[in-house]
């Protein structure tokens, strides 16, 4: 994989629950690692919902494999350029673009923006 190519700076955000004061849980989310990514826009759709606009936009990362990036699930996170990408798919890009076995992986995620 062409390392000019990874040229977005991307956190991975993994999720933990603790107890609140109340016995209740509380989940928050802390930064596992960052990486450098290719990002691609796969599409973008708009819906209208109680009155408002919902916009959301399908995209792939691509990251380099490793020890880290090899745990990623879709119980995770991605962040990047200040939005929360929901992540809906994880893969070895194995056979993209001349990519071979654990050289990268593929993260298909979904972002959302709540527009007025």
């Amino acid at each position: 994989m062409d390392a000019s190519t990874l040229d977005k700076r991307v956190a991975i955000l993994r999720a933990s629950v603790t107890p609140d004061a109340y016995g209740g849980d509380v989940q928050t989310w802390a930064t596992l690692a960052t990486r450098w990514a290719r990002k691609i826009d796969v599409n973008d759709s708009e819906a209208i919902e109680a009155g408002g606009v919902l916009a959301n936009v399908t995209s792939r990362f691509l990251l380099r494999w490793d020890s880290v990036t090899e745990t990623i699930t879709p119980e995770d996170q991605l962040e990047f350029g200040g939005r929360r990408y929901e992540i809906r798919g994880v893969k070895d890009a194995q056979g993209r673009e001349g990519i071979g076995r654990r050289e990268a992986i593929e993260i298909t995620t979904v972002a959302r923006a709540d527009l007025g």
